[in-house]
């Protein structure tokens, strides 16, 4: 059988490598394909899976959005056409859904993020089978469409935890704390202040904190911000 996955975010490649790495040792091959993002193809390389780089991350408007969005979904169109594979899944890449939804590709998805509004309306009337956590009640996903969910007791993230071995020992005098920035160009968070950074900086006086920005890498007062690929689960 021929899989594809699209990752379009970190996590997506953590969830996608685990999966394929699942997939290949049963004798499936296996395609991963993500897009240039502050977030993916440095982590693939880190985990050393070989991804195809289709289209790039373009937040900064709507317009950027969709025209980004249109252009991938062109260029996987050019990528699979001729030699299309068995099934998709994803963690609800948008490109991947519409493309194999056009195309008859059986399409899996994973799920956990019943705020994506804007994501889940453009991906899960389009899947065949929603994989999610116990955690998450069926009405959330059954008022979008979907047709069968198959659901399971615990985390998407025992899926690539699992497998992790620590490479990297932090050793800071005080406790270290970790703290994500909000994902603010998402569409979910449009029109919500972001106030990580400032519990980020109130934070400070308790330990060393590891402020994980999203977009940039500029310095910030009383907090480390790493200048360059960093992977996030070693800070656990």
């Amino acid at each position: 059988m021929k899989v594809w996955y699209d990752a379009c975010t970190g996590k997506h490649v953590r969830y996608g490598v685990a999966i394929a790495r699942r997939l290949r040792a049963d004798g499936h091959k296996v395609i991963v394909t993500t897009r240039n993002h502050p977030d993916t193809v440095k982590l693939a390389e880190y985990l050393g899976e070989k991804v195809q780089v289709v289209g790039k991350y373009s937040p900064s408007t709507k317009t950027s959005k969709l025209k980004e969005s249109l252009r991938r979904q062109s260029l996987l169109f050019k990528l699979f056409e001729e030699n299309p594979p068995t099934i998709a899944v994803s963690h609800q890449s948008v490109e991947l859904c519409r493309l194999a939804f056009g195309l008859g590709i059986p399409i899996i998805a994973t799920h956990d993020s019943p705020h994506a509004e804007a994501v889940n309306r453009l991906t899960l009337p389009l899947t065949d089978v929603v994989v999610v956590s116990k955690a998450i009640p069926p009405e959330v996903l059954l008022k979008y469409g979907v047709r069968k969910i198959q659901s399971f007791d615990g985390v998407d993230e025992v899926s690539w935890i699992k497998s992790f071995h620590e490479t990297v020992c932090f050793d800071y005098p005080r406790p270290m704390i970790v703290v994500r920035q909000m994902e603010t160009k998402a569409v979910y968070a449009e029109g919500k202040q972001d106030l990580t950074e400032i519990i980020a900086k109130k934070l400070s006086g308790l330990g060393t904190v590891v402020f994980l920005t999203r977009y940039e890498r500029k310095k910030r007062k009383n907090l480390i911000v790493p200048k360059g690929f960093v992977d996030s689960v070693s800070l656990a």
